[in-house]
């Protein structure tokens, strides 16, 4: 393993095009030819067609992921998607007309445009995505609920694929990035100790130092599933608790006990799901829980900033050349409060 992250380093992994370079000039000056190569033979898969899902869209096949899936077969919206233009024809597809202008916007990025296969009618809907899913390296995908975020990240880890899905509603958005076994590397700083030439582990973290002139670092870390990272006791944050943790945990776990989405009138059930998870005196935030019980619509300014968020996640992992999204994004768009947040689990 040692040699085989020596090789990496120390040898360049293809080259890109003078067209690749003139475009992405600034972004190979930043993270280096070798990392646009990365995302230049990469697949991202992106599920779902509002707002967030087009956010990241953009942002992705701006920055030259060679290969962008779309799946989502419902109506086109304008107004809950800002690709689809105001004269788009009966009977397109909400990815259909988003890849239209996806391609205006980067002609050297492949879009697809996935639909589920039907030639097999015994399939479930799960395993049938799972057939599209198992032609992409990242997965990004804005859920309904969270049995369904749940349901996801099981299916991208039977089938090994990176996964960043959440759910997003009115005011206030929470993603789940699961990347499996990752691994990557960063520049040795100057003030850094050089780790031992020997890889030295932990249940969820290995890191070695290859013996270049240019002090990289090569590391591996273990993802945990959705349920594993939920069943981190929240209580040992204390008053550092993010607000919206508590309550994406009481709502999938309404949702798995009652095998169904939460309504309105849920509300006193899911509080005191919640409040068991926060420390005494901590009060749960009612707006926040209503606006992901019922169906308001994604305020855009989250989504923008929700979107970039994940989709700067999408190519950091891609590129494996920075440390990794671990492991829950929230934001909430009214007070501001929220950031990247990891629940280890007991890996």
């Amino acid at each position: 393993f040692y040699l085989i992250c020596c090789f990496l380093i120390n040898n360049i992994m293809g080259e890109v095009t003078e067209d690749q370079e003139a475009i992405y000039d600034r972004q190979i000056r930043v993270w280096g030819v070798e990392a646009q190569k990365r995302l230049t033979d990469a697949k991202l898969l992106i599920i779902g067609g509002r707002m967030l899902a087009a956010e990241v869209a953009k942002n992705t096949v701006l920055a030259g992921i060679g290969n962008v899936g779309l799946f989502d077969d419902g109506a086109p919206k304008t107004s809950e998607n800002f690709l689809l233009m105001a004269d788009v024809e009966d009977g397109v597809s909400v990815a259909e007309a988003s890849a239209r202008t996806l391609r205006e916007m980067n002609p050297m990025i492949k879009i697809q445009v996935e639909t589920l296969p039907t030639d097999d009618p015994s399939l479930s809907p799960l395993d049938a995505l799972a057939r599209i899913m198992s032609q992409y390296d990242i997965i990004v995908a804005e859920t309904s609920s969270f049995s369904r975020l749940n349901d996801l990240d099981k299916l991208a880890t039977r089938l090994g694929k990176k996964i960043i899905a959440g759910v997003v509603r009115g005011q206030s958005g929470i993603f789940f990035v699961n990347l499996q076994t990752h691994e990557w590397y960063e520049k040795r700083e100057a003030s850094q100790t050089p780790a031992p030439s020997i890889p030295s582990s932990s249940p969820t973290l290995t890191s070695i130092t290859c013996g270049d002139s240019d002090g990289m670092i090569f590391k591996k870390k273990v993802y945990p599933s959705l349920e594993n990272a939920l069943m981190t006791p929240l209580g040992k944050f204390g008053r550092r608790l993010n607000k919206l943790l508590p309550i994406a945990k009481a709502l999938y776990l309404f949702e798995k006990n009652e095998i169904r989405p939460a309504a309105a009138t849920d509300i006193s059930a899911i509080e005191a799901l919640a409040t068991k998870e926060v420390p005494n005196g901590t009060a749960i935030d009612r707006d926040i829980l209503l606006s992901f019980i019922g169906d308001d619509p994604t305020l855009a300014p989250l989504s923008v900033i929700l979107g970039g968020i994940v989709a700067n996640g999408v190519i950091q992992a891609l590129a494996a050349k920075e440390t990794p999204l671990s492991n829950f994004i929230t934001y909430n768009l009214f007070d501001g409060t929220g950031g990247v947040v990891e629940l280890p689990g007991n890996i």
